[in-house]
């Protein structure tokens, strides 16, 4: 590091930069398919770098996207509970990455045009041969120029050789190992006093129907109908296309000699095979004595005895015993690692090293052994005819929609006319549908992209992508988003009312028990229990073990604060809203690990890693608020009024 610092004559803050960048690093990525048109005013301005609204929308739907994998259905309702703040979120990301870019190319960390062919070639274009025309085809639908591409590109392996230098150069020492240890083991027994929304609902007031129009009136937006939209349309399958796809000779060669490594017959090894099995519910002493069976049975083999015998003298496998110990060839990625590294090591002829299980031990001898080989062309061809096929037939199917779509429009032709001249089917989204509301699975996200369609768009015929289909479309009606009639979601609003009720008679019957408890923490069981709360645990909860059955649904800032608390018994001084309703917490003991307990090398390496870790995220935290200071950052105040 200190060589870094002489090499690019900068002050020690470069160190700062180089941990900051890590922490953007964990939530910015390459998306390269950026939506539409660029709005004309910039979201954020981060010094002399201007972030366009398309390119904070698509970090802002990154992330919702990762919160609705993490909780599917429970989405809104996590959201909601928790205050999430997605567009805040984008937006610290949105600067943290503009501000690390910068960074990145004033240290000298700058690509060039070749990391963006290596890129092209080895990401986009790893599985088929590189072709212009389809990935001009892939940057159009993706509204990117070739610069706006490329520069992502480079700015991405910017960061990522600042990321480098850093894990390279960081060094934690022996104390911080111990410390580690110390941090993740260290058991906390926690009691929770779950007051269930569930269980008050019965007792909520009957809200008056004032109370229900001031509702409904005050969250219109919860009982939002989405826009929905009705359509015709044409189907180009790939799959329609494939038999027209020119594969030329060279072109198999190319995809031969460019994707070798899926044509290659896998080192094989021929091993005959002892199993010697632990007995059920085994003992150490009955563990020892397989043991020894094991290397018995290993060393008559090592001597010279007829494999065969002795695998009918000591294996505990009938197959085995019938076979004479017989596996045949073996190839790598067949077995576990394990038998692998130790079968692959092992000379022809030879005895390998005994082999551990959590079942028992295995003897193997490897008789011969195959290297990996380079399938012939010839056995391979149809092979990759098919998949150079199958990769172009998109390509075919959007400009055959191309030809139709420009036919169509010049023409003046509707859509039942287009498929008649086409030899296509027409077919019909089924009614007004809404956006996830798709004809079939083959075509996703099809009737959000006709949602998504422009005024201008809706009046004739359009063209629009469904993963690798291309669908020729015409809007038969479109209806606008609206609210629904009061009438209509009575039903919601009284449900709604009533477990907002609730959920505020949980919170305050919480807030009661911990000022019961104020001055005496050993009471907090008895007056949860008086008050009428359900008692949960004691669970046992470590940074290494953080999950609990009984409390799986406790927020991060309960978990933080269990983990700050240093002393017990100790009652936390709030309570957590969870799915199920509040909880209020009570630290009962803190034991920490014995320092003196001997550790195995692999659970030092994990903890120095940790350590690592930890310590670069801390220095993190700080190194970006110091970047900050020190720029012109703008945000467009529209953006931080979202929620």
């Amino acid at each position: 590091m200190i060589k870094l610092i002489h090499k690019y004559k900068r002050s020690i803050t470069i160190i700062f930069i180089l941990l900051a960048f890590c922490f953007a690093l964990s939530g910015v990525g390459i998306d390269t398919l950026h939506d539409g048109n660029r709005a004309q005013r910039p979201a954020i301005s981060v010094n002399d770098r201007q972030i366009s609204q398309v390119e904070f929308q698509r970090t802002e739907r990154s992330i919702e996207e990762r919160y609705r994998r993490m909780f599917g259905t429970n989405f809104e309702q996590f959201v909601q509970a928790f205050g999430v703040n997605i567009a805040q979120q984008a937006i610290d990301q949105s600067i943290d990455s503009a501000l690390l870019n910068q960074e990145a190319a004033g240290i000298g960390f700058a690509a060039d045009d070749e990391v963006v062919r290596r890129f092209i070639l080895e990401k986009v274009f790893a599985d088929v041969p590189y072709d212009e025309g389809r990935f001009r085809a892939i940057l159009q639908s993706a509204g990117l120029t070739y610069r706006e591409f490329g520069s992502e590109i480079k700015d991405e392996y910017s960061r990522e050789t600042l990321a480098n230098v850093l894990r390279d150069s960081a060094y934690v020492s022996k104390r911080d190992v111990d410390a580690q240890m110390a941090r993740q083991e260290t058991a906390y027994s926690v009691l929770g006093a779950v007051v269930r929304t569930s269980k008050l609902l019965a007792s909520a007031p009957q809200p008056s129907e004032e109370q229900l129009k001031a509702f409904y009136s005050a969250n219109g937006s919860r009982f939002e109908v989405p826009a929905q939209v009705s359509y015709s349309f044409i189907e180009l399958a790939p799959s329609s296309f494939e038999k027209e796809v020119q594969v030329s000779q060279q072109d198999i060669e190319v995809y031969y000699t460019e994707n070798s490594g899926s044509f290659t017959n896998p080192e094989q090894v021929k091993v005959r095979e002892i199993t010697v099995l632990y007995p059920k519910g085994a003992d150490d002493k009955a563990k020892e004595s397989a043991k020894a069976r094991a290397k018995q049975a290993r060393d008559e083999a090592v001597a010279g005895k007829v494999f065969a015998d002795l695998v009918a003298k000591y294996s505990d496998n009938a197959d085995l015993k019938r076979s004479g110990g017989d596996r045949g060839w073996v190839s790598r990625g067949q077995e576990s690692p394990q038998f692998e590294r130790v079968a692959f090591a092992a000379e022809p002829g030879s005895v390998a090293e005994l082999i551990e299980t959590p079942e028992g031990l295995r003897v193997i001898k490897v008789e011969e052994r195959k290297a990996s080989s380079l399938k012939p062309l010839d056995s391979v061809r149809a092979q990759i005819e098919s998949a150079i096929r199958k990769a172009e037939a998109p390509s075919y199917a959007a400009a055959r929609a191309q030809e139709i779509l420009k036919a169509a429009r010049r023409d003046g032709k509707p859509i039942l006319e287009v498929g008649g001249a086409a030899g296509l089917p027409v077919k019909d989204s089924g009614g007004l549908v809404a956006s996830g509301k798709d004809p079939s699975p083959s075509l996703a996200g099809l009737s959000a992209k006709v949602l998504d369609l422009s005024s201008s768009d809706r009046a004739g015929l359009s063209l629009v992508e469904a993963g690798d289909t291309s669908v020729i479309v015409q809007v038969k009606e479109y209806k606008e988003p609206s609210v629904a009639p009061f009438a209509e979601v009575r039903p919601k609003i009284l449900e709604a009312v009533k477990a907002q009720e609730a959920q505020g008679a949980a919170e305050k019957l919480s807030q009661q028990i911990l000022a019961a408890v104020q001055g005496n923490p050993a009471s907090f069981e008895a007056e949860a229990k008086k008050l009428g709360a359900e008692i949960v645990g004691p669970v046992e909860l470590s940074r290494a073990n953080p999950k609990s059955s009984e409390l799986q649904d406790l927020p991060n800032q309960a978990f933080n604060a269990i983990f700050a608390t240093e002393a017990a018994p100790s009652v936390l001084q709030q309570a957590y809203q969870t799915e199920s309703g509040y909880v209020a917490l009570s630290v009962v003991s803190v034991k920490k690990p014995d320092p003196t307990r001997k550790r195995t090398a692999a659970e030092v390496a994990k903890f120095r890693a940790e350590a690592k870790q930890q310590a670069v995220r801390d220095a993190m935290e700080s190194a970006l608020t110091v970047l900050k200071t020190s720029s012109v950052i703008d945000v467009d105040p529209a953006l931080q009024l979202k929620q």
